[in-house]
């Protein structure tokens, strides 16, 4: 058995290591690639251009159903998931996960269920934790992860999350990666057989949008408190070893952390929306006012002077919050860049790399 189903997965400082890789491997290689790496939905993505400028491999972007082949790199375009199935391709606008779509769970889990031990998995630079849980599946299905030195990685985020989720088989350096990937697909090894779950199968089948599933009763997992920040349904709790795992009725996915990042923004537009809402109230009744006493309405007048002035003072509360909030920022990123180095430095002892 090859190896030749490689997936990779890259956000924020990704770019560059995908460069370096696609541009180390020969154009013979024995194996097909596909990329996911979160890009603005807005704009047609220059990925594949870019790629055919550095590699002596051909890279586009698939269209849906499009059967693959080896020595070719896919890239998923913008505001689309890309899934595996036997042989081809899928490319479908199911619901988000992890606030992303393209996202790199969906990818890997598709690919872990149908090629198992053939895959190899690749998890790099970028925020947040989105391909944790698809390098865990792709572990658990047989195949090989690999994620990028942490140390190395411009945004360290995704590649300590997949670490922390999995016992990765290497970390290494991005420069590193394609003589590694060359090495596994020439490997050759005995195949087992290894079922995927049901929890598996039925994730992928919701990020097909596959209305059947969806509308089932049974969802894996259990009911959680939390709601969907996308369509505020419930969202469901999914234990996944060590990894918890939320989606809702109609398919969205969410990690912890993606989930508190969607809270966060979801916050950040109601203080905005209420501030809106307190200067335009504030703005009326002082109209209001003005009008009353032109008629020599007092009575009126007075109320919706005092009304006015009621919304000026909770708004200039809000904006007290905000302001707060900018100023604070910079705090807050020392922190996590504290925190950040002190997983760094947790990781390398694990890992043995980047231990300097």
């Amino acid at each position: 058995m090859r190896h030749d189903i490689i997936v990779i997965g890259g956000s924020a400082g990704a770019l560059d290591s995908v460069r370096k890789i696609v541009a180390s491997l020969p154009p013979s290689l024995p194996a097909s690639i596909f990329i996911v790496i979160h890009i603005s939905p807005h704009t047609e993505s220059e990925l594949p251009s870019l790629f055919n400028h550095v590699s002596q491999l051909r890279a586009s972007q698939p269209r849906d159903n499009e059967t693959f082949e080896k020595s070719h790199i896919y890239i998923a375009p913008p505001d689309l998931h890309m899934m595996l199935e036997k042989g081809r391709i899928r490319v479908l606008r199911g619901p988000k996960e992890n606030m992303a779509r393209p996202a790199i769970d969906v990818l890997f889990r598709s690919a872990a269920q149908v090629y198992g031990q053939k895959v190899i998995g690749v998890i790099l630079s970028g925020t947040l934790d989105d391909g944790a849980a698809g390098l865990r599946a792709v572990q658990m299905m047989g195949g090989t992860t690999v994620v990028q030195d942490p140390v190395e990685a411009l945004h360290s985020g995704m590649p300590l999350a997949a670490l922390n989720a999995v016992n990765a088989d290497h970390c290494l350096q991005s420069t590193d990666i394609g003589k590694l990937l060359m090495k596994l697909v020439n490997n050759h090894k005995k195949a087992t057989v290894k079922n995927a779950s049901g929890d598996l199968e039925t994730e992928n089948e919701s990020s097909k949008f596959n209305m059947a599933v969806i509308e089932k009763q049974e969802k894996p997992g259990r009911p959680s408190v939390f709601s969907c920040p996308d369509c505020k349904g419930v969202l469901w709790e999914i234990q996944d070893g060590v990894l918890v795992r939320y989606r809702c009725r109609t398919g969205h996915g969410y990690s912890p952390q993606s989930l508190a990042a969607a809270e966060l923004e979801k916050i950040d537009e109601a203080l905005w929306t209420a501030l809106t809402a307190l200067e335009e109230s504030a703005a009326l009744s002082q109209k209001i006012c003005q009008q009353a006493a032109a008629h020599n309405q007092a009575w009126l007048a007075s109320h919706f002077e005092q009304k006015s002035k009621d919304s000026q003072a909770k708004a200039q509360m809000l904006r007290k919050i905000l302001i707060e909030e900018n100023t604070l920022e910079p705090v807050a990123k020392r922190k996590r860049s504290s925190l950040k180095n002190k997983t760094r430095k947790s990781a390398a002892a694990r890992t043995g790399v980047g231990a300097d």
